[in-house]
């Protein structure tokens, strides 16, 4: 904590309970029927989400997966306009036509989240290519889950970000599971940020409960990507409290291992932290 800005941790903590409650409110109206379609909740990977957010620069574009509420949140669009969109209603950020899977805001460059998984891989390297291309400030930050990591996509995406030298980061959440799969038994190289290695590219593993910790880590490859046009990966080790979407019932999970991650609750480790500090 030395050298922080007492204010901005206040502030990272705030974001983190603000995810918490939108989260389990949503999970609610859902389960109320309240809300329809899909609906994929960020419970216990705040910490990774705003630690994220809080290194990208206004300039910058970020593409999401599904799993997307608590990262437009943290990006600045305020949680009433989400939880609209989430309701189907026309004051929602996509005017109530996206629902839960489909957050966008031009002002934010929140470019939306994409219900394919990997949707958004071609789409975020080639806002990069424009960014290069058109001489422009700013990154590309493209959010993906684990497994993501395994479709034909990825390795397009990631040979294409290489060979032109493209100011993009390519975020991975490693909550453990591809669904219901874990990532030992779906990817043959498991420690996730070393799957660039076929295409030189950088990556680190980051852990995903330290807001502080990822926050840093993507500062440093954010800098990398502009200043130099290194494209880089950054793996962040992550929890889900829940299963992979609200209608999930998790039974895939050893209940003591369900146990033990909540007892790692990043909301509770950062108040822990500031308190001691």
């Amino acid at each position: 904590m030395a050298g922080e800005d007492p204010e901005q941790l206040k502030n990272y903590y705030y974001q983190m309970l603000l995810i918490r409650r939108f989260e389990e409110r949503a999970g609610e109206m859902y389960t109320k029927a309240k809300i329809g379609g899909y609906c994929h909740l960020n419970l216990g990977e705040e910490a990774t989400i705003v630690g994220l957010m809080a290194a990208l620069a206004p300039e910058d574009y970020i593409f999401t997966n599904y799993r997307e509420h608590g990262y437009i949140i943290a990006r600045g669009v305020e949680a009433g306009p989400v939880m609209a969109e989430l309701f189907g209603k026309e004051t929602g950020v996509s005017r109530g036509r996206g629902g839960s899977m489909h957050l966008f805001d031009a002002e934010k460059h929140f470019m939306g989240g994409y219900a394919i998984v990997g949707g958004q891989l071609p789409l975020a390297t080639g806002a990069a290519y424009a960014l290069k291309y058109q001489g422009k400030d700013g990154v590309v930050v493209c959010q993906m889950g684990d497994a993501t990591t395994n479709i034909g996509a990825w390795h397009e995406s990631l040979n294409l970000a290489a060979l032109w030298k493209l100011p993009v980061v390519y975020f991975i959440v490693n909550n453990g599971y591809g669904m219901g799969t874990t990532v030992d038994e779906g990817a043959a190289e498991p420690e996730l940020y070393k799957r660039g290695a076929t295409f030189r590219m950088h990556g680190e593993r980051v852990d995903g409960r330290d807001v502080l910790a990822v926050r840093d880590a993507a500062l440093r490859l954010r800098e990398r990507a502009q200043n130099e046009k290194e494209p880089a990966i950054l793996e962040a080790v992550s929890f889900r409290f829940r299963g992979h979407s609200v209608i999930d019932a998790d039974r895939y999970r050893d209940p003591e291992e369900v146990k033990q991650g909540r007892a790692q609750d990043p909301i509770s480790l950062f108040a822990h932290q500031l308190t001691e500090a």
